[in-house]
């Protein structure tokens, strides 16, 4: 007889207002890769990893790349729209340290010449520190904030936006779903696009973010 798995406990999934409460605290590199996490989806690997050509703020996309030096899970490459509040928090980011990558790490004691990528696990460090300045809960054990929580927030943003399942599996880079329909179901650029305007991230985040949008910006989530 076969032995049953043990059920798993149901992720924790931060709410919006938890996710911008988290990043109206946070600010530069800091504000913008963990922004990068909730608008975008992606796994902390793929975050770091981003080479400077990756992110076209022009086209509005974020290229995640399979490259032999950093691998991604499924051995695929893929692109994500990049949501006109991400968008707006990328073109502000000041890159000011020299290197290939789109987020370069400090001069360190181990590249004392800069231009390395980030430690993965620094957004894991920064997102729960920040969070429990903020008074939210912390920890993979305690149904905490941590950083992979992004991931299932932008799962769960993009589902109750009514954003179509097939096509959140393909930002996200879920290969593992071999349905008949998946299989046949093709996402153009503008139609990629389009879905992802759909996905509610409220007003954006300036620095002197006071809840209210900007006149003239647009916010997405909107029909």
């Amino acid at each position: 007889m076969a032995s049953r798995r043990p059920v798993r406990d149901l992720a924790f999934a931060p709410s919006l207002d938890q996710i911008r409460k988290i990043l109206k605290t946070a600010a530069g590199t800091e504000q913008a890769m963990l922004a990068t996490l909730a608008f975008a989806g992606l796994r902390v690997g793929e975050l770091v990893h981003l080479k400077i050509e990756d992110v076209d703020l022009t086209g509005a996309w974020i290229h995640i790349v399979n490259r032999r030096e950093s691998r991604t899970k499924t051995g695929l490459s893929r692109k994500v729209p990049i949501h006109p509040v991400l968008r707006k928090i990328l073109s502000r980011y000041n890159r000011t340290k020299k290197g290939n990558y789109f987020f370069t790490a400090p001069a360190s004691l181990r590249y004392p010449q800069g231009g390395h990528h980030y430690n993965p696990r620094d957004p894991n460090v920064w997102i729960q520190v920040i969070a429990k300045a903020c008074g939210i809960r912390v920890g993979r054990g305690y149904l905490g904030i941590c950083a992979h929580s992004c991931r299932h927030f932008f799962r769960t943003q993009t589902m109750n936006s009514g954003v179509n399942a097939y096509v959140a599996d393909i930002w996200m880079g879920h290969v593992g779903e071999r349905s008949t329909g998946k299989l046949y179901f093709h996402l153009s650029d503008d139609g990629s696009q389009e879905w992802m305007i759909r996905v509610e991230f409220g007003a954006p985040i300036v620095p002197d973010d006071t809840g209210e949008p900007e006149q003239d910006a647009d916010t997405g989530g909107e029909e």
